[in-house]
């Protein structure tokens, strides 16, 4: 039987920086179950996790290739 890991996530577009971020599910369920517990219902982009910060690069417009290298690498 072989394990299969799923890839969840969002990309977010910080246009001002022309910035994309790479965001799991599971770092979105956590500001999601805070604001479920009558947290804040926003998150800052300092509360975000840096190594997910992607750029543009070698002409690809959404270099989400790299984000989903980075999420898997971190599950080892």
């Amino acid at each position: 039987m072989s394990s299969r890991a799923e890839l969840l996530f969002f990309f977010i577009f910080f246009s001002h920086a022309d910035l994309f971020y790479y965001l799991p599910l599971r770092d979105l369920m956590k500001f999601w179950n805070r604001m479920q517990s009558g947290g804040r219902k926003s998150f800052r982009r300092e509360e975000l996790n840096s190594i997910y910060y992607l750029q543009k690069k070698n002409g690809f417009l959404v270099p989400y290739l790299d984000g989903i290298q980075t999420d898997l690498k971190l599950r080892d």
